[in-house]
């Protein structure tokens, strides 16, 4: 059985989540970021979500976001500060703001982590 880190236990996140420090915080309250977002941009298209045997097999659109591979493989990625795991909630928030998302070190146990290996085999 493993144990929590000290960085996701709730009580230790709460102390680290002012009002100011919580993301998204103002769209959030505006009760409708996407419709002013797409209003906004009218050339955005969203590709359907797709299984992975799926990748790559839709129709392409201009201005659309495609499947590609991590960023370290891409030459115009490689200088940049790309996130990394980490337990640091600050580095993950600031993770999630820039790019969309963060990687969480440690979030799953090496028992997780084998037991969904075996599922998806």
């Amino acid at each position: 059985m493993s144990s929590i880190p000290t960085e996701f236990d709730p009580a230790y996140i709460a102390s680290k989540a002012s009002a100011e420090s919580q993301m998204y915080r103002a769209e959030l309250s505006a009760k409708d970021p996407m419709k002013s977002v797409l209003e906004s941009n009218p050339e955005i298209y969203f590709v359907p979500p797709k299984r992975s045997s799926e990748w790559g097999q839709w129709e392409f659109k201009p201005g659309a976001y495609y499947d590609t591979t991590t960023g370290s493989k891409h030459s115009y990625w490689n200088d940049k500060d790309l996130p990394i795991p980490s337990k640091d909630i600050n580095r993950l928030r600031s993770d999630m703001l820039k790019w969309g998302y963060c990687k969480i070190e440690d979030a799953l146990s090496p028992d997780q982590v084998s037991t969904i290996r075996q599922r998806v085999a």
